[in-house]
């Protein structure tokens, strides 16, 4: 027997170190729900084990008796963390109120209280001897009248315990379920070991198998915490999480008729409980949907009385041989949604109509100051002077910049609302920049800029193109790249690509466009978050016109250009000849 005790002695250690373990594991989740309760379980359960062995262990009588006191510390509160425990794991945490915890713990205190009084009453033993008359080894005790009432206590706080898992496992999602039978496993160990102990049914009656059972149990915990990592994840009970959706929840079967439905989907469809079996096409329109789509019936729209639109989502539910056994549909209300489209949609168009007005209105007097600057820039009111022809350089230079600010807000408009038309005719690529070169050329010679134009000779002599469109191209490239340009260059070159295509490139010396900017400073009203592009005024239409231009031509765009370095846009089209 002695060595039975030593061995038994060997595996309370590993308990307790095993708690050791877990209780380091929980301190990081206590505040986790539930964690608070397995780190009562385990702490107590650890006070168990340690005094058992120095039951066992101690020779003298008067320390055997005072270690077995001391077990009834651990004793009766480790179940109690177990069922802490399980109640938050289940969902079940509301219950668990400070008065409810207290009368929890009254048992519990009062079994301490009369276990270190127990010569004066006798509640916990009636009796205590040596087993076999032997010093080494566990005490033989009598059991008092309190020790079964706590024993009844106990085995109700673990007997629910139990059945929360249960449900979990049964009810839960997959990880859920592997959690709660891990822990089922887990518990029926201390359900056995208790019950051979108070029966005297054990081959070794005065040995107390339990600790050994809650290390089984603590093993399972520590599993799943490795495998599953249990207690960072909580399951919820199931009707909390469907009674408390705020979007409408309905399920049907593989006939299509509701089997279970949520208090919000009541409302919305002004129904009640008394709705269950009753087919989906009844309340829904379900067979227009199906003849909508019946191959990929995913998300359908819902209309009910008083203007609310509500989105279907339909989710199919697959059994345990993974065939579809029925529906899920959640309703949402996309009222609000769907109104605030159509306000923000009635917004955009009275924003382009009026750019589109107001840009016209701009261009009647801007052409007229344009043409009285040039006609002054040409001495044709009379010779001027250097300050004067220098005032006129600047009308003119400012003049034209406005024209092309509401060129490109007209543009912008006639793009938002698709009024754009690609009208192709013969071009030659030289007649491109005819009207615009001397423009080109002035806005980069007042920043002291080359600018050079070079037409590759393989190009053929007459392309098909809207030249109109193909201009405003070039000079929203030709600008921008003067802009950000303060010494060296600007080039613009039209080149043959392949046999099938044909590029316009604006090259420049400027400051660069850094790699997690280039796609943002295409979309409309952006511009690159550097510092020194900030300072260039600009509308940050340029680019988003040049881009929609240049996907109505069937063409595409590329940017190379790295900080400091200089920029080149190459805007690459079809190659289109003339017959």
């Amino acid at each position: 027997m002695e060595h039975l005790y030593q061995v038994y002695i060997a595996i309370l250690v590993f308990s307790a170190l095993l708690a050791a373990g877990m209780l380091a594991r929980l301190w990081q989740l206590r505040k986790s729900p539930g964690a608070s309760g397995l780190m009562m379980a385990v702490f107590f359960v650890a006070i168990w084990s340690l005094a058992y062995i120095m039951e066992i262990s101690a020779l003298p009588m008067g320390e055997k008796i005072f270690w077995a006191k001391v077990q009834f510390i651990g004793i009766p509160f480790a179940p109690i963390g177990l069922f802490i425990f399980a109640l938050h794991y289940s969902g079940r945490g509301d219950w668990l109120t400070r008065p409810r915890l207290v009368l929890l713990m009254v048992p519990a205190i009062a079994t301490v209280g009369l276990a270190f009084s127990n010569e004066a009453h006798g509640q916990i033993w009636r009796a205590i001897t040596l087993t076999d008359n032997q010093p080494f080894g566990p005490l033989n005790l009598t059991h008092g009248t309190w020790f079964y009432i706590l024993s009844l206590y106990l085995y109700v706080l673990i007997l629910l315990t139990t059945i929360f898992f249960f449900q979990v496992a049964m009810q839960g999602n997959r990880l859920y379920q592997r959690q709660s039978r891990l822990m089922l496993a887990g518990m029926m160990a201390p359900w056995v070991a208790n019950f051979l102990y108070i029966t005297r049914a054990s081959p070794t009656a005065s040995l107390d198998l339990t600790p050994v059972a809650l290390t089984l149990t603590n093993l399972a915990l520590s599993v799943a915490f490795a495998r599953y990592r249990l207690v960072d994840i909580l399951p919820v009970a199931h009707s909390t999480l469907f009674n408390a959706m705020s979007d409408g929840i309905l399920v049907l079967d593989h006939q299509a008729r509701v089997i279970d439905i949520n208090p919000a989907g009541q409302r919305i469809l002004g129904t009640s409980q008394a709705i269950l079996g009753v087919p989906a096409e009844e309340i829904l329109p379900w067979r227009q949907w199906q003849e909508q789509d019946s191959t990929d019936l995913e998300t359908c729209e819902l209309h009910l009385e008083g203007d609310r639109a509500y989105e279907v989502h339909i989710t199919p539910i697959l059994d345990s041989k993974n065939q579809p056994g029925g529906q899920l549909l959640v309703l949402t209300d996309i009222s609000t949604l769907k109104q605030a489209n159509r306000q923000i949609s009635e917004i955009s168009e009275m924003k382009t109509k009026l750019l589109a007005n107001v840009s016209h209105d701009f261009r009647s007097p801007l052409g007229a100051i344009i043409g009285y600057a040039e006609m002054l820039k040409a001495d044709m009111f009379g010779p001027q002077n250097a300050e004067q022809k220098s005032a006129t350089n600047e009308i003119l230079d400012s003049a034209n910049q406005l024209l092309a600010f509401a060129n490109n807000l007209i543009g912008q408009a006639q793009i938002e609302t698709g009024k754009i038309m690609i009208r192709n005719r013969p071009f030659s690529p030289a007649e491109i920049t005819e009207a615009i070169f001397s423009t080109l050329h002035f806005h980069a010679a007042k920043k002291s800029l080359d600018f050079t134009q070079d037409i590759d000779p393989s190009l053929p002599e007459q392309l098909m193109g809207d030249i109109y469109w193909l201009r405003q191209i070039v000079v929203n490239l030709v600008h921008n790249a003067v802009k950000f340009t303060s010494e060296g260059g600007v080039r613009l070159a039209f080149k043959c690509r392949d046999a099938d295509h044909w590029a316009i490139e604006v090259s420049d010396d400027g400051i660069g466009i850094p790699k997690d900017e280039q796609a943002r400073i295409f979309e409309a009203f952006e511009q690159a978050e550097n510092p020194s592009a900030r300072k260039q005024a600009g509308s940050g239409l340029g680019l988003s016109i040049v881009r929609e231009l240049t996907r109505l031509m069937d063409g595409k765009i590329e940017l190379e250009s790295e900080p400091g370095e200089g920029s080149t846009f190459r805007i690459i089209l079809p190659l289109i000849l003339v017959e």
